[in-house]
């Protein structure tokens, strides 16, 4: 997969006394991290910065801090943050402070709208479904003519597909105090707190991996083509719409079809009235 780094430390001292220790140790594991094949994040999304390295009380009163001012930089840093897990060490700090946001969260209700507000500038893509409009802009392709209006011929499985529905379910289960962070299992929350029926959240789910897999053979036709020497794409999630035949064409537009209803939800739940 595709991947960079998004990582932090909390810990259970005062910050300005170890600050420094947990930074030098974190810049080792970033760079290690780099060395075996995660490259660094661009955007500093890393323990090894100050931003990201933090006392247990200190992410308590930056979380605090993003709930009741939400600026875009604070929204843009909680949608990186919120889905943070515990992976090493003292988890059960990170388990600590994710209680805590839970059970915050919910009466932070301009935050909760500002994310929403955030959240509906992400589209999930559509795809045509007509096998005739399909085949007539392949077969002009090939002739040299560039006919994305009539289908397609590239799709951004992340930006138009994954990550949207990523977003959207964050925002539906914080709503709910829903501690779960993986967006499966915040489908399935949702479903324990009677938001979603069970077949809606099923259909959800089953379309969500649908796009994953998609992602992954794009990835995956990505590296191939770099590993031949031919130019890389621009981004390793485009997948080329070409080479499906109309099977996994319709099984794709169905997919995102269907995630599109979270979209109405979100807004329905969030933006109206």
């Amino acid at each position: 997969m595709a991947t960079d780094q998004d990582n932090a430390i909390i810990f259970e001292a005062d910050g300005s006394a170890y600050r420094q220790q947990f930074m030098g140790l974190a810049a080792a594991i970033n760079q290690g991290l780099a060395d075996v094949g995660f490259p660094l994040c661009k955007g500093g999304v890393m323990a090894m910065n100050e931003k990201w390295c933090k006392s247990d009380q200190e992410w308590r009163d930056s979380l605090s801090t993003w709930m009741r001012s939400p600026q875009p930089e604070a929204l843009l840093d909680a949608n990186i943050f919120l889905d943070f897990r515990g992976l090493y060490g003292e988890v059960r700090l990170a388990d600590a402070l994710r209680k805590w946001l839970s059970d915050q969260v919910g009466s932070h209700q301009l935050f909760l709208r500002a994310l929403a507000q955030d959240a509906m500038r992400d589209e999930v893509e559509g795809l045509t479904r007509n096998g005739v409009r399909v085949s007539l802009a392949r077969a002009l392709r090939r002739r040299g003519y560039q006919v994305n209006w009539l289908a397609p011929a590239q799709l951004e499985m992340k930006r138009g597909g994954t990550a949207p529905v990523v977003v959207f379910a964050r925002v539906l289960a914080l709503a709910k105090g829903i501690s779960q962070t993986s967006t499966d299992e915040r489908l399935q929350a949702l479903v324990e707190r009677q938001s979603m029926s069970a077949a809606e959240s099923q259909q959800m789910r089953d379309a969500f991996n649908v796009l994953q897999r998609y992602r992954l053979r794009a990835q995956l036709e990505s590296a191939s083509r770099a590993e031949r020497g031919a130019q890389a794409d621009v981004s390793p999630n485009l997948l080329q719409l070409d080479s499906l035949n109309s099977h996994e064409i319709e099984r794709l537009s169905e997919a995102l079809s269907h995630l599109g209803g979270l979209r109405a939800r979100l807004e329905m739940d969030f933006l109206r009235g």
